[in-house]
């Protein structure tokens, strides 16, 4: 457990460091979109690409410094309404009125063609479950993984790592992303296993602030 730890905490440290102490920088924020159908699906069929509610929007920032880049994206969706209650209230899936969820990743990229970038990220998943009575649920790796509420050693044993590759079109100032998000085998973080039936795929719109 002790070294789940400390590879958290060197990943943690890397990045800002280097950030802080380079002079070729840039930081971008913008829009993202992600499907929620999992690469595993049995069947994925245009009604579900179209239908709005198997999409997941929120926002995406970005440091770059260098060849590294710190990505970080949060997605926000509510909760499924399953009822309605007799004063008019709504019943959620799960209690959850409003799911956020994201990643954070350290990637490295590279040019692959004239104003196009692929970059290849390691980092873990996170989320907010937030019940209809406003008290939030954080979690890491996986949504049974929540913080203050898994004891300890369970908790760290449950970390693991994701996997996030990138596409990015420059123009200017302007970036669009095509990328696809692959979790690992849950607690795997000593054989980093990717679990490629849970990944997904989403797009990007960045702007570039500096």
């Amino acid at each position: 457990m002790v070294h789940r730890r400390l590879t958290i905490f060197l990943f943690v440290l890397i990045f800002p460091a280097l950030f802080l102490f380079s002079s070729n920088t840039s930081v971008g924020f913008g829009s993202v979109s992600e499907f929620q159908v999992d690469f595993g699906s049995p069947s994925i069929r245009t009604v579900d690409i179209v239908d709005v509610t198997n999409w997941a929007t929120g926002w995406e920032l970005r440091l770059r410094a260098f060849m590294f880049s710190l990505d970080g994206y949060m997605l926000v969706q509510q909760g499924e309404i399953t009822d309605v209650t007799d004063d008019g209230k709504p019943v959620y899936t799960d209690d959850y009125a409003q799911i956020i969820s994201g990643m954070m990743a350290l990637s490295i990229g590279t040019e692959v063609a004239q104003n196009t970038r692929l970059s290849l990220g390691i980092g873990s998943l996170y989320g907010i479950n937030i019940h209809s009575n406003w008290s939030p649920e954080f979690w890491i790796s996986s949504e049974d993984n929540i913080v203050g509420v898994t004891p300890s050693e369970d908790f760290w044993e449950a970390v693991s790592v994701a996997y996030r590759a990138r596409l990015d079109f420059n123009f200017y100032r302007f970036t669009v992303g095509l990328f696809v998000t692959v979790p690992s085998e849950k607690g795997s973080l000593d054989t980093m296993t990717p679990d490629w039936e849970s990944g997904k795929i989403g797009a990007a719109f960045i702007t570039t602030l500096f």
